[in-house]
């Protein structure tokens, strides 16, 4: 069977399609420091892994308003650095209060009352909840 992904589609049908099709999907909670070091998390299921030889991921980050870059993409291009922190079963709803759009300068790490540690190569924080952190610089 095929399935269209079609521009006929409003932005939420095709995401819905798109997100129905490819499966399993990771879901990462990104976090990110602005320039002034205030933090930032934010989830994002699209992301994986395209490189062994540097390793490389990806992330693919919708842009909801067309004047407005979102905080993670501000912060990696700001500072270069970001974590990308995959989401245990158990951290779910905490996840759900970082999707929530707030000001840049609300620390969502905070409202979600998650716990952070240093990351051992960049200045961006991981979360200490989790199976898995790749601390990654832009590309």
């Amino acid at each position: 069977m095929t399935r269209l992904i079609s521009s006929d589609l409003d932005p939420r049908q095709r995401y819905n399609l798109l997100t129905n099709i490819v499966i399993p999907r990771p879901i990462a909670l990104v976090t990110t420091v602005d320039k002034a070091g205030g933090r930032n998390a934010a989830p994002f299921s699209f992301f994986n892994a395209v490189c062994g030889n540097p390793p490389t991921v990806i992330l693919g980050i919708n842009r909801d308003d067309p004047a407005r870059e979102k905080d993670t993409v501000a912060n990696i291009q700001d500072t270069g650095e970001f974590v990308v922190n995959l989401v245990a079963q158990e951290m779910l709803e905490k996840m759900t209060v970082c999707e929530v759009d707030v000001p840049a300068h609300v620390d969502e790490l905070n409202l979600a009352d998650i716990e952070v540690e240093p990351s051992a190569t960049v200045s961006v924080p991981r979360l200490v909840q989790t199976p898995a952190s790749l601390e990654c610089r832009l590309r």
